[in-house]
């Protein structure tokens, strides 16, 4: 058996024939590509949607200390909100108040 097989460099190729061969390509199977790549993408993000509804589990442990870092963040500051209770109470009594008749500056005289 003698193969003669004769190994040609980058300088024998022809580029243009490969770039009009992919562009043919592409033009008649374009569709199918694109079909293929939102099916994927579809699939992926069920895939996504899946795992972090059905298995997103939290040991113990992991939520008792979510659970101690929301309790500390959410602290009720008792002294403050009596506070603003103070300033609203003050505000609606003066809107409440006796109503004092003032001459209307922009009124011709």
């Amino acid at each position: 058996m003698n193969f003669n097989i004769k190994i040609k460099g980058f300088k024998n190729l022809d580029f243009k024939f490969f770039g009009e061969n992919l562009a043919v390509f592409w033009n008649r199977n374009y569709k199918i590509f694109l079909g293929l790549f939102f099916v994927f993408i579809f699939l992926y993000g069920g895939y996504v949607w899946y795992t972090s509804l059905f298995k997103a589990a939290w040991g113990d442990e992991k939520i008792s200390e979510y659970k101690a870092s929301k309790e500390k963040e959410v602290s009720f500051q008792e002294n403050t909100f009596e506070d603003a209770l103070e300033i609203v109470d003050k505000r609606k009594e003066k809107y409440e108040g006796n109503y004092v008749n003032v001459k209307d500056i922009f009124e011709a005289y």
